[in-house]
């Protein structure tokens, strides 16, 4: 994944190139977002029983949430943070994309119920 290889990357320099793959995936994603679902993910994202909701306050949708990670990417793609800042900023955006991954591939469809949750 790339957000592994993101927080891995010891050499500055090496940032903003992981920075530009994840910058083109979170696009491509943007318009994933915005299409309806195909019949074969939304069969993946169904299951007989929903995963419990979380207690945690923070819920932003996937939009949102991957305009997050988009803000993050462009100020480390800048390259031009201290180094300290850059990697906590680079933690952050490591979080923010498994939260992404994590919420876009839980199951949210019911079987025989046309609502998600």
């Amino acid at each position: 994944m790339l957000s592994d290889l993101l927080i891995d990357t010891k050499n500055s320099a090496e940032r903003p190139v992981v920075c530009r793959a994840i910058g083109a995936y979170l696009h491509a994603l943007e318009k994933q977002l915005q299409a309806p679902l195909s019949p074969a993910h939304q069969e993946a994202l169904t299951t007989d029983s929903l995963p419990p909701l979380p207690d945690a306050p923070f819920a932003p949708d996937e939009e949102l949430l991957r305009e997050y990670c988009v803000a993050l990417n462009t100020l480390l793609l800048d390259n031009r943070l201290e180094e300290s800042t850059a990697k906590t900023l680079t933690g952050l955006l490591y979080e923010l994309l498994g939260y992404l991954v994590e919420e876009l591939t839980t199951p949210c469809f019911l079987r025989g119920d046309e609502q998600a949750h």
